[in-house]
């Protein structure tokens, strides 16, 4: 890590948002490697419900997803109806991920990755959620990004490695990607039960899904309100 620079001109001040929004290439090598283990773990998963989701007959028909989502929006899956068809997209996606763990032709897999990514989200979008819709983001910045520079067959095949840190505006968006969840997250709170310092008891409260370790948590009382608000401060 390079030292902090001082920020008691312009230039110190240029000096410390260039090195708060860098990136080390080593941590978008973890990236793209969990980024392409998490699309090839994807599309097995989806496999396992291949027909109720993908086919025809399954509850997500394309004519009836494409009212849903409306004109203009792209899908690699909305090409054909075809079982068929619906397979090969998916078997797209497993390879693109696998391609983008290992670093194989990173710039254009990353693309191919994107692409495939976007496809089956729309393909399924009814059962979406945030996370999935983030990933898409990311994905997206990720391709102006060298994710291939380190811990990659690309790597192996450049005499001279480059700097360590990488700024450009994509770097910059990729960061506030990752820092508008929690500062979202943390005004998302800013109401009664966080403020008061219960939310953190009503979240740990016995429920269907709950663990001993949770409700015991949740019975100490006098943890609940520092808990509630240090969850609030830390995220914002």
């Amino acid at each position: 890590m390079p030292p902090f620079p001082s920020s008691h001109s312009a230039s110190g001040l240029l000096a410390v948002a260039r090195l708060a929004f860098s990136l080390d290439r080593r941590g978008l090598a973890l990236f793209r490697i969990a980024a392409g283990c998490l699309l090839v773990g994807d599309a097995g998963l989806r496999s396992r419900d291949f027909w109720l989701f993908l086919s025809p007959e399954g509850v997500f028909p394309l004519p009836v997803l494409r009212g849903y989502l409306g004109p203009g929006c792209w899908s690699l899956s909305f090409l054909s109806a075809d079982l068929g068809w619906q397979g090969a997209v998916l078997a797209f996606e497993a390879v693109a991920g696998a391609a983008l763990a290992v670093g194989l032709c990173t710039p254009l897999v990353s693309l191919l990755a994107w692409v495939a990514w976007v496809s089956l989200l729309r393909r399924t979008a009814p059962a979406l959620n945030a996370g999935d819709y983030w990933l898409a983001c990311l994905l997206f910045w990720g391709m102006f990004l060298p994710l291939g520079d380190r811990w990659s067959l690309d790597a192996r095949r450049r005499p001279t490695p480059p700097a360590a840190r990488v700024c450009s505006l994509a770097s910059l968006a990729f960061v506030c990607q990752v820092l508008v969840v929690y500062l979202v997250a943390g005004t998302a709170k800013l109401n009664g039960a966080w403020l008061d310092g219960t939310a953190v008891g009503f979240t740990l409260s016995p429920h269907d899904h709950g663990t001993s370790w949770g409700t015991w948590l949740g019975e100490t009382r006098w943890l609940i309100p520092p808990l509630t608000w240090g969850t609030l401060l830390l995220e914002l």
